[in-house]
């Protein structure tokens, strides 16, 4: 999909700063329209690309069958590719051994809603709750390393198992700082496409 002259793809990865150097791309249904648009090197990065099994379902099992790519202890970030971010924001995420970013949005809950410790590092996450604690939301971008992997979240009453719930999990045992921006746009549905194009039009994310 695109916004403007460029894909969401495009709009993402070439806001990432330097210090990613690599691309793990996971995908599924039409991923070979992805494979043939990004190639072997996309925006003079190396992208491998790993198949989600049609029989697994969730965000944190799109993250797991990617472990093998990983050295122990190495950090990575995970992206939702539909979305918009600001660069700023994935720089600034950089300044912490694990970072996430969030923005606060009118309507809390169709997101993850954040909950914070006293020092702003990272509680919890309410997934889409019925009545939302605050208006603070967690974006497309999250910094983790591998021990992400140790964790085995609950499937959902989808079937899926939720990255959200591993995080939850991982914030019990390491500080998660969260890094706020007022610059993102999630694309969910054709009107967004819509809003996101007037948007860049006023101002580059």
């Amino acid at each position: 999909l695109s916004v403007g002259k460029f894909t969401l793809l495009d709009h993402l990865v070439s806001k990432f700063p330097k210090e990613i150097d690599e691309l793990t791309i996971v995908v599924r249904h039409l991923g070979y329209k992805i494979k043939n648009y990004c190639g072997d090197n996309f925006h003079g990065r190396k992208v491998t690309y790993v198949e989600q099994p049609p029989n697994v379902h969730g965000t944190f099992v799109a993250v797991k069958i990617c472990e093998k790519l990983f050295r122990p202890g190495e950090r990575f970030f995970v992206f939702y590719a539909d979305d918009l971010m600001s660069a700023k924001a994935i720089k600034e995420c950089l300044k912490y051994p694990y970072a996430i970013v969030a923005s606060e949005v009118a309507n809390p809950t169709n997101f993850g809603v954040l909950e914070l410790k006293p020092d702003g590092a990272l509680s919890g996450i309410l997934e889409k709750p019925a009545k939302a604690p605050s208006n603070l939301v967690l974006t497309n971008t999250l910094l983790l390393d591998t021990k992400i992997f140790g964790f085995n979240p609950p499937l959902n009453a989808n079937g899926e198992q939720y990255l959200t719930y591993a995080v939850c999990d991982l914030a019990k045992i390491e500080k998660i700082n969260v890094v706020t921006t007022d610059q993102w746009l999630p694309i969910g549905f054709p009107e967004d496409l819509e809003r996101a194009e007037s948007s860049l039009k006023k101002h580059r994310l």
